[in-house]
């Protein structure tokens, strides 16, 4: 089959596997990635993806096929290549896959970069999503951050989780944005049980920027709404300014709760290093009104998931949920 995209792209489905040919079938090179040697009946593209039939395995999808078309014109001796993605809407189905069933597309951004060597370890790669002012709205590294650090410092065993960092590894590698600005704040001695993950973006044109070592190299994505809600452009726009508004309260509380904690360490170091009477009176005064306070942001008694069963989410909990129940209940806002 010829790509209906790009002239000369041609797939060849044999009895052992497939192939790939960029110049019209005078080169050919294999495309089998995890497709078991079995013979294959019939091919067809569609959209972003090749669908392969075999003989006695299945349905086979190869998705993400303009990483393949853009192959072509890559430059093979650039230390860093990044490949332009589709236009991608928010709200793509990402249910789990059943027994006998396969998985679904991601609903994440596919990023793929190619790096000609693999990074030394003192180099960091990064990928930074930016809006249409330049501004970073989002950013991963292949090292730790001070945002991960605190994240696993506060990890709940219940939930743990394996931190994931971008491949600094030689050849073609994928990252996925999840369509989401930056993550909520994370502050020591204490965690959301709901998640850090920050509000969805807003239909529109981003920028992608894979930084490795002293190359760079960027490309423009685009954000489409959700095809399959029918709200006008100013509820969309309202759906997305309510989230934004919900995660700024919620980084306000949270930056207040770290200060007030560290407000009410220092207050208690300098009562004990001075023994003043007057002095004492004013420091437990400070204290008392601090421990109040807190109660009322974060509920100090939980400790795993699920013990707002026993004790109901304080302010920074309540926050977090209704941020993910206004993006999950989508535009218009009730």
């Amino acid at each position: 089959r010829e790509d209906p995209a790009v002239q000369g792209l041609l797939y060849a489905g044999t009895e052992k596997g497939l192939f790939v040919s960029w110049n019209d079938g005078d080169d050919w090179q294999p495309l089998d990635l995890n497709l078991p040697a079995v013979p294959i009946t019939d091919l067809r593209v569609r959209e972003d993806a090749l669908a392969v039939a075999t003989q006695g395995r299945g349905f086979w999808v190869l998705d993400d096929l303009f990483v393949v078309r853009q192959a072509v014109a890559a430059d093979a001796s650039a230390p860093l290549q990044l490949y332009s993605p589709p236009a991608l809407a928010i709200g793509r189905p990402a249910s789990d896959a059943k027994d006998f069933e396969a998985a679904n597309p991601s609903p994440h951004l596919p990023i793929y970069y190619r790096l000609s060597e693999e990074l030394a370890e003192d180099e960091a790669l990064t990928i930074d999503i930016l809006d249409e002012q330049g501004a970073v709205l989002r950013s991963y590294s292949s090292k730790e951050t001070e945002h991960m650090r605190c994240r696993i410092a506060g990890m709940d065993p219940r939930k743990p989780f394996e931190p994931e960092y971008p491949s600094t590894g030689a050849g073609l590698q994928l990252w996925h944005w999840d369509l989401h600005a930056g993550d909520v704040r994370c502050i020591d001695d204490h965690t959301l049980f709901e998640g850090y993950g920050g509000p969805v973006v807003a239909p529109g044109a981003y920028t992608v920027r894979v930084s490795a070592g002293d190359s760079s190299a960027s490309t423009r994505v685009e954000v489409l709404a959700d095809p399959r809600v029918p709200a006008s452009e100013a509820q969309t726009r309202e759906w997305i300014a309510t989230q934004q508004r919900i995660y700024e309260l919620l980084d306000e509380v949270l930056l207040a709760l770290d200060g007030a904690r560290k407000a009410r360490a220092q207050v208690k170091a300098l009562a004990a290093d001075y023994s003043d009477e007057e002095l004492g009176k004013l420091a437990e005064a400070a204290t008392l009104a601090i421990d109040s306070w807190e109660k009322e942001i974060t509920e100090l008694r939980h400790e795993t998931f699920e013990d707002e069963d026993a004790w109901v989410m304080q302010l920074d909990g309540q926050l977090r949920h209704l941020l993910d129940v206004v993006e999950s209940g989508g535009a218009p806002v009730t």
